[in-house]
């Protein structure tokens, strides 16, 4: 082994004196990369004296956040703290550019760190926008993050956009910018100087192929806020979701809608998700609550015969076990012949939900498309299926009712599937 190289886990982060085919820590197989020239004596790049400060002083103190766009305040809980550290990821082109500009130009006194597009570049894409809130951010392109954090602690501003952190590099650590090592130790430098100096800092990353922020998984745990910008490129639906938030709650959802002028608050998220909707086989509607807010969702199915001794079972945007689960149910307690057909299940609009209430519109989809009759065109379904073909009461019942009233259609819980298919089909 040559002197000095370390394997780090692209998975976990953590580092190991030799390699192996599977992490001892995460358990995965062939994420061990090697990385030369790592000295785990330089891992400290801000040496400072240990301060140790009470509490008691510090009661009392009110929190004043940096207010930006109204749907993402909520999010984080009334804005952004000073000091906070925020990950937003998604995938290439959904737009996470356009949301971190129209922070910034919202928030005084912001520096925004253009590592993957010239400033020329960022100027014609910000043409779209207010010019007025463009003359408070201040645009750079170095990427040297202890050369940045230098210059920023001369005349500190309120906010720091970084896009994205794989463009930045710290030259203690031998290694190209993007890589794991470089990833973690530019973050930690950009973690520090924030708690030191209350600077917001909001780091761009790019996600994998399975949806999680690249990079160490490190990463996620030296941030206070880890939020994803979800959708399809195709659309004009743009979700902003919070896995972590030290600041606030999680679980909370904000819709955008892209416009021509860039990311605009959907007043009424469900006429997005519900544009250009159109009564078929296959099709149903259901209501689903992500955080505190209710969306009203459409659900596809297509059943067709397989050609392969194993059917084929897909799903997009839902669980797919929980798909196999339903699909079980709709074989055993309701009669329906499925194990020579191919399922294919999409949640129209790119939409991502867990939201077991949706269980009933799913198997309605399946039903539908299985004896290709069309469900009533007004009526909105939705309800826990258990194993017994049961559908259960879901959370904040009411609120789902008012909601698909609000709309123009009709709530149906049902007690069972098989009074479901009845009412629908007959």
């Amino acid at each position: 082994m040559a002197k000095g190289a370390r394997y780090i886990c692209e998975n976990c982060g953590e580092d190991f004196i030799q390699w192996s085919g599977k992490c001892p820590v995460c358990g995965e197989w062939n994420t061990l990369k090697e990385v030369r020239g790592f000295d785990l004596k330089s891992a400290s790049t801000l040496k400072e004296e240990p301060v140790f400060l009470s509490l008691k002083g510090c009661q009392g103190l009110p929190l004043k956040r940096l207010s930006t766009l109204e749907a993402v305040d909520e999010i984080l809980g009334g804005g952004i703290v000073p000091g906070a550290t925020i990950v937003l990821g998604g995938n290439p082109g959904i737009g996470k550019s356009t949301l971190a500009l129209s922070i910034a130009q919202k928030i005084k006194e912001t520096v925004y760190v253009a590592g993957e597009e010239s400033i020329s570049q960022i100027a014609l894409r910000a043409q779209r926008f207010s010019e007025r809130g463009l003359f408070n951010i201040l645009f750079t392109e170095t990427t040297d993050v202890i050369s940045l954090v230098d210059s920023l602690a001369k005349k500190p501003p309120k906010l720091l956009v970084v896009d994205s952190i794989q463009t930045l590099y710290n030259a203690e650590f031998p290694s190209t910018p993007g890589s794991l090592v470089q990833v973690r130790e530019s973050a930690l430098v950009l973690q520090r100087f924030a708690k030191k100096t209350q600077i917001a800092v909001l780091m761009i990353g790019h996600v994998t192929k399975v949806g999680e922020i690249a990079g160490p998984r490190t990463l996620e745990h030296l941030v206070d806020v880890v939020l994803y910008l979800e959708g399809e490129k195709e659309g004009n639906a743009r979700l902003l979701r919070a896995s972590k938030n030290r600041f606030g709650p999680t679980g909370e959802v904000a819709v955008f809608e892209m416009t021509e002028k860039g990311l605009a608050v959907a007043k009424d998220p469900s006429f997005i998700f519900l544009e250009g909707r159109k009564t078929s086989a296959g099709r149903s509607l259901s209501c689903i609550f992500e955080g505190q807010r209710p969306f009203l969702i459409e659900v596809e199915a297509l059943v067709s015969k397989t050609n392969f001794s194993l059917p084929r079972r897909t799903a997009a945007g839902y669980d797919l076990g929980r798909l196999y689960t339903l699909v079980a149910v709709l074989e055993e307690r309701c009669g329906m012949r499925l194990m020579d057909k191919d399922i294919f299940l999409n949640i129209v609009g790119g939409f991502a939900t867990k939201d077991r209430s949706l269980d009933a519109a799913v198997c309605l989809s399946i039903a539908s498309a299985l004896l290709d009759k069309a469900p009533p065109a007004e009526l909105c379904v939705f309800g826990e299926v258990d194993l017994l073909a049961e559908v259960r009461k879901p959370l904040f019942f009411q609120k789902r009712i008012e909601a698909i009233k609000r709309l123009g259609f009709k709530p149906y819980l049902p007690l069972s599937l098989k009074e479901l298919f009845q009412y629908c089909f007959g």
